[in-house]
């Protein structure tokens, strides 16, 4: 919050239907709240908000497949 921006950006892998976070769910919640408050208010205390777009860092499998693609038996 001081400069604007992730200190280590999140972790996803795409999937056929987007992105899946795999490290950084509690930051993009954040992220995602304080984009809701005024600049003002942040800004009163010191701080920035978050610059609409952050790096992320992608990754993928060396044969392509998608972890997540198991059926679940529960």
């Amino acid at each position: 919050m001081k400069n604007g921006t992730f200190e280590m950006p999140l972790i996803a892998i795409r999937l056929p239907d987007g992105l899946s976070v795999l490290d950084g769910n509690h930051r993009i919640s954040a992220f995602c709240g304080l984009q809701e408050m005024p600049a003002g208010s942040l800004e009163q205390r010191g701080m920035k908000k978050p610059a609409p777009e952050q790096d992320v860092w992608i990754g993928t499998h060396s044969r392509g497949e998608v972890p997540l693609d198991f059926p679940l038996d529960l």
